[in-house]
This record gives C-alpha cells, structure tokens and sequence, in this order.
C-alpha cells in the first residue's frame, strides 16, 4: 500500500543553491541534502504519495531518491500518512 510523504510536524525545508536545508524546530537541527533537483520543497506538502515522487526521477536516480526519502524518514524529517 502506497502512502503520502509530507514534512514532518516542525520540519521546515528551504530551497537553495547546493540542495534543500531541512530545518528540525524541536530539535534546533539542520540537515543539508545535496540535491534540490531531485527533491523540492514542493514534493513534501502532502499531494505525493511515496510512489509517486520516485516515479517522478530519472530511472538511474530512482534508487538514490527512495533512499534519501527513507533518511529522511528515519532522521524524522518527513512522514507517511496512509492514502484514505
């Protein structure tokens, strides 16, 4: 079963020239991914499911962007909420 990927509660994601900057308020963290081509800010609001934002990449980046989404997840940055 697929799942919608979105930010975690208190995770704000910035844009910027090198990648994105995750920003973890009840942590005071940061983390820095080096690829903003790959994932947006965007992607993260909710409308995508898991599936669907790899399905989205290239097919020789297919594999890297389900692992940085899964560090993302274990590291807290994002969640998956069950599709209704």
């Amino acid at each position: 079963m697929d799942s919608i990927i979105k930010l975690s509660p208190g995770v704000r994601v910035r844009k910027e020239a090198f990648g994105l900057i995750f920003y973890d308020a009840k942590k005071s963290d940061i983390t820095l991914v080096r690829s903003a081509e790959v994932v947006l800010p965007g992607h993260l609001d909710g409308t995508y499911t898991w599936a669907s934002l790899i399905k989205l990449q290239p097919a020789e980046k297919q594999k890297s962007v389900a692992q940085l989404l899964e560090s993302l997840k274990q590291k807290g940055l994002v969640c998956e909420q069950p599709l209704s």
